[in-house]
């Protein structure tokens, strides 16, 4: 007989909506969101300036925050959070 509290730990506790909770979905979004404003400003300002490695090279920290989201890090949302407010 398997034990109870060793087959419970092993599965995700649901949240107040009743789904399981992940974790996972706030870095990634957070990710997502650093990538739609960096081709905003690489593809959508850059190009028609000509001035694509300045640009690139301002959104540098932006890549930070998606190589942290990709790896699902909690810290993502505190590294991504000056770029947000500027």
């Amino acid at each position: 007989m398997p034990n109870a509290a060793a087959s419970s730990s092993s599965t995700p506790r649901p949240s107040a909506t009743g789904k399981p909770s992940s974790g996972a979905a706030a870095p990634i979004a957070i990710a997502v969101s650093c990538f739609i404003i960096i081709a905003a400003l690489v593809g959508g300002v850059g190009i028609p300036d000509g001035l694509m490695l300045r640009h690139i090279v301002q959104t540098l920290p932006l890549w930070a925050a998606i190589v942290v989201g990709l790896r699902r890090s909690h810290a993502t949302g505190w590294l991504a959070l000056p770029c947000f407010l500027f």
